[in-house]
């Protein structure tokens, strides 16, 4: 259930603490909104293309491995060398783009997380109220 859905279905329950949850939904649900985009496009100019260079890479290690099969040796022991130094420069770069995506989606995973764990607070003392011999007052409508 959506943290949305979630706050609504408490408030409707009575529940007014924790008067910032609307607040706090708002924020990340807009920074999403403005993120999501940027992040897109970020994925494809700088990790997609990085799929072409490993399918590169993949390619010339089979190479490597028909020159490995042949018996030349010296050959294919400095192609491996060149190989993995471009494998490890490969990975570094990945590393670092795939990391200007994920930052932001911690971030966002980061405020829900604590926005679910009020609701579940919330949650939690609703239904401890539901067992009890009394129920909240409702909720007058605002004007």
């Amino acid at each position: 259930m959506k943290v949305s859905s979630r706050l609504t279905t408490v408030r409707g329950r009575g529940y007014v603490a924790m008067g910032h949850l609307e607040k706090s939904i708002e924020l990340p649900t807009k920074k999403w909104a403005e993120s999501a985009p940027l992040l897109k496009q970020t994925f494809l100019s700088n990790v997609q293309p990085l799929t072409v260079q490993i399918r590169i890479l993949e390619s010339e290690a089979r190479k490597l491995r028909v020159e490995i099969d042949h018996g030349n040796i010296l050959y294919s022991q400095s192609w491996a060398i060149c190989l993995q130094a471009d494998a490890s420069s490969l990975k570094m770069r990945a590393i670092s783009e795939a990391s200007k995506i994920s930052a932001p989606v911690t971030e966002l995973t980061s405020s829900i997380n604590a926005i679910d764990r009020d609701l579940k607070i919330a949650e939690k003392l609703l239904n401890s109220f539901s067992q009890a011999s009394f129920l909240l007052k409702p909720m007058k409508a605002q004007s």
